[in-house]
């Protein structure tokens, strides 16, 4: 079978691998879709840590071929999809139902070999049955909802409230669409990037900007009559929209930090401005009991994700995506890997 196996920083080589079996707990899936996110552009850069060789992709869903004889409830056939955080479900942190803090955590895809390959082994208990219809391509998105869906739990975004989020990439998008669910008003979206604010006012934003080309104090008093948002969510990563981001809360106002800044990154952040304005900065890790809910969001076409797939790419082709991703020469949102 294919492999794109990532071999150093930079470097991914598409080798020819024998088949896996299953461990009597596993399961071995064909691949029917997988998504390129960010964490793995990350580990492509040398930016994440992971041990060599390794094959990446964590947001996937496809075929049961094997199953291992300790196995019960799937069967060779059932369509399913991945959960691909590893927990051990023992550990301090598992007892206190906190598991993306497994102390013992892994996750396919980054400690483990993934998704970019034809055929993968994986653990039965990180399976979740697709049903309803669905195929692979929208299935491969319960993944990055669900993380979308846990961060939103986290500032438990209210109807009325206004929405301010900073990178209108394939993340904020789906944060647009679940705070559209929840009735959060207005909701103004920022992005250097003016294909992805084209499509991000596709999707209901309220109002789009480019915060190089405007003033933010003045967006400010616009559109929340100055007193700052409710809420921000930072889907960027950067740096700069960090601290944009805090300056423009209101009082008592809520951040959700999202988006994966390098681990090196630092900021300056005013101590005065929290304290005196009541502010909250949540961060969210993961998606660890939230799967079933995106995957049920997805079922009935309550996320449109179709609309977020702009490259659809064979396995020879991980790297060109991963650079596609990098590069932005071209319109991109997410990259499906169909092995």
């Amino acid at each position: 079978m294919k492999a794109a196996v990532l071999k150093k920083p930079y470097e991914i080589v598409v080798e020819e691998r024998e088949e896996p079996t299953p461990r009597p707990d596993e399961v071995v899936l064909r691949i029917g879709a997988c998504g390129i996110c960010g964490t793995d552009v990350h580990a492509y850069k040398g930016e994440f840590p992971v041990k060599y060789p390794l094959v990446l992709g964590h947001e996937f869903a496809g075929r049961i071929i094997k199953v291992g004889e300790r196995v019960t409830g799937f069967k060779k056939g059932d369509l399913v999809v991945v959960e691909p955080n590893l927990y051990c479900g023992s550990c301090y942190y598992c007892r206190r139902a906190m598991k993306m803090f497994c102390e013992n955590w892994g996750a396919l895809g980054l400690t483990q070999d993934g998704g970019f390959e034809e055929q993968v082994a994986v653990p039965v208990k990180s399976l979740i049955r697709m049903e309803g219809g669905l195929d692979y391509r929208i299935a491969a998105f319960t993944e990055p909802v669900a993380c979308a869906i846990h961060g939103q739990e986290k500032i438990k975004l209210r109807s009325g409230e206004s929405l301010a989020i900073f990178g209108a990439g394939p993340m904020g998008l789906i944060h647009l669409q679940l705070a559209r669910l929840k009735g959060a008003t207005p909701i103004v979206v920022f992005d250097v990037d003016e294909n992805r604010l084209g499509k991000a006012q596709d999707m209901g934003a309220d109002a789009v900007i480019n915060p190089l080309r405007e003033d933010l104090r003045k967006i400010v008093d616009k559109y929340t009559m100055g007193r700052g948002f409710d809420n921000v969510i930072e889907a960027s990563g950067n740096s700069k929209a960090f601290t944009d981001a805090i300056n423009i809360l209101s009082p008592f106002g809520e951040m959700l930090v999202f988006g994966a800044a390098p681990e090196e990154t630092e900021v300056k952040i005013k101590p005065f401005l929290i304290y005196r304005r009541e502010l909250k900065i949540t961060g969210s890790f993961a998606n660890p009991y939230t799967m079933d809910q995106a995957l049920n969001m997805l079922r009935r076409n309550l996320i449109d994700a179709r609309s977020l797939i702009s490259h659809i790419l064979g396995i020879e082709e991980v790297e060109r995506g991963i650079r596609i991703l990098m590069e932005r020469a071209e319109p991109v949102y997410k990259i499906l890997i169909e092995p």
